[in-house]
């Protein structure tokens, strides 16, 4: 069927996030400090180095190795951050299969889909509402021809 990778909108959300908070981190500071009369260059450093973290070492390799390949026989969904986790299913355990789709999911790319067999639940992140809607219908077309079980 296809190979899926993160949306660029759910990286971009992602990514965002923290440098909006860590500029207001940075305000709030600088002004708190500079009433005080104090050197705001600790909170500076410390905060950006936070986000030099999160930014140029977690969110591109959480995103980078974020992976799911479906075909007629198997999915296969590869994601991690420190270690690398391989998740399997064989198409024809799929018992149900959920699409989670978030208010804002057709702009922040935060939509995901749930897989569930028999024992194991396989999770699919960070997905376009189009991938969502291509799996979620591919995945419910191949249950029903085997009967829903």
């Amino acid at each position: 069927m296809g190979e899926f990778r993160p949306s660029k909108k759910a990286i971009l959300f992602c990514a965002g996030i923290p440098l909006i908070l860590g500029a207001a981190i940075i305000a709030g500071a600088f002004i708190f400090m500079s009433a005080k009369d104090m050197d705001p260059m600790f909170v500076l450093i410390f905060v950006l180095s936070g986000l030099l973290l999160i930014e140029g070492g977690m969110l591109p390799r959480v995103f980078g190795r974020n992976y799911a390949r479906i075909d007629s026989r198997e999915i296969v969904c590869i994601r991690g951050l420190i270690t690398e986790k391989i998740g399997y299913m064989p198409l024809s355990s799929v018992r149900s299969v959920t699409m989670i789709v978030t208010p804002l999911g057709e702009y922040t790319g935060l939509n995901f889909i749930v897989l569930n067999a028999l024992g194991a639940k396989l999770t699919l992140s960070f997905l376009s509402k189009k991938d969502c809607l291509t799996i979620y219908t591919h995945i419910n077309s191949v249950i029903k021809l085997r009967g829903g079980d």
